[in-house]
Formats: structure tokens, sequence, C-alpha cells
């Protein structure tokens, strides 16, 4: 099976940008030791700073459910969550 790919991308608020940045660090670096995880990265549009997109490669769906278990995950979401900070999500495949 082929790796996955995920973007997923938000466009932060400005009062938000500092703490998710500081959140996405320890989520970074916790996903990154993952057994499945290949890449994890944050990026940032050069037209927009608040513009914020992970950048993910997995070795399966199953690493891909496994990471969504994770601690540092879950506290992601309940930060996306509670500051009600919309996210696209995009899985993706490479075919060449």
């Amino acid at each position: 099976m082929s790796q996955i790919q995920i973007l997923a991308s938000t466009t932060v608020k400005p009062e938000n940008k500092d703490a998710f940045i500081a959140l996405m660090q320890e989520v970074v670096a916790a996903s990154r030791q993952e057994a499945g995880c290949a890449r994890y990265d944050l990026v940032q549009d050069l037209q927009n700073p608040l513009s914020l997109t992970v950048v993910e490669t997995w070795a399966s769906q199953a690493a891909i459910d496994e990471h969504n278990a994770t601690p540092h995950f879950k506290k992601l979401v309940e930060f996306l969550t509670a500051n009600n900070q919309g996210i696209e999500i995009k899985l993706l495949k490479q075919i060449i």
C-alpha cells in the first residue's frame, strides 16, 4: 500500500497565532516520533502569514488512526474546537 499524504490547512485567527504555533511545536515533535510518520511539517503561506498548513506523510491508514488517538493530536483538536478554528483537510495519495 502506498503512503498517504495529508494537507491540513487553516487561516489562524490573529489572536490565536502564537498559541497555535507553540502547540504545533509540541505536536510536530511528537508526531515525527511516531512509527508510521514519514513527514510532519507546519508551513506558512508566503502571501498570508496567518495561513498555515500541516504537511503529513503516513505509512498507512492504520498509522493515521494511531496518530489520531494520541494525546498530542487530541490536544490539537481540543484547541481548534475551543477556539472555533476551522480547518480544511485533504487526504492524498501519490500516483506518479
